[in-house]
């Protein structure tokens, strides 16, 4: 951690503010810094009513007058079917949607979404398809979850 914080303090990045939350484990976690904005709110979980970061550390929502940035990790779907992944990504996938239905003004979302729909989305399509890898693996490429969120945008 002190490493970062001393990479923060030098340039070029001494001129940005910065928000970030961590994940409990320090495993993933979403990172935004603004130069020239001051946003009203700063948020770290959907819900924006609490303080609270995610306890994935997946969620940063800057608030300014006229729209929202979200910028999001989200969970990937594991390597095979039959882990909990899949369940853990549905159930993100669920709490996006309901979120992006009820924003009332202009979003613009950024981040991972772990999510590669069709083969440009991947370097090397044939490797991911073949070898069945994460990222690129029947779910990821369906008409659900992360691209049907999309469409509504």
């Amino acid at each position: 951690m002190q490493t970062v914080l001393r990479a923060l303090s030098s340039s070029p990045f001494k001129d940005y503010r910065v928000w970030w939350s961590l994940s409990d484990s320090k495993y993933a976690g979403t990172a935004v810094f603004m130069k020239k904005f001051e946003p009203k709110k700063v948020s770290f979980n959907l819900d924006r009513t609490s303080s609270k970061h995610d306890a994935d550390g997946r969620v940063i929502i800057v608030e300014f007058e006229s729209f929202l940035l979200l910028n999001t990790y989200a969970p990937n779907n594991g390597w095979k079917e039959e882990e909990n992944s899949f369940q853990r990504r549905r159930k993100w996938d669920k709490r996006m949607l309901e979120f992006v239905q009820q924003v009332d003004k202009p979003l613009i979302w950024c981040g991972d979404l772990n999510v590669s729909h069709d083969e440009i989305d991947v370097s090397h399509p044939n490797f991911f398809s073949d070898a069945k890898l994460n990222g690129y693996i029947p779910p990821n490429k369906e008409p659900y979850g992360p691209s049907s969120l999309m469409s509504i945008l």
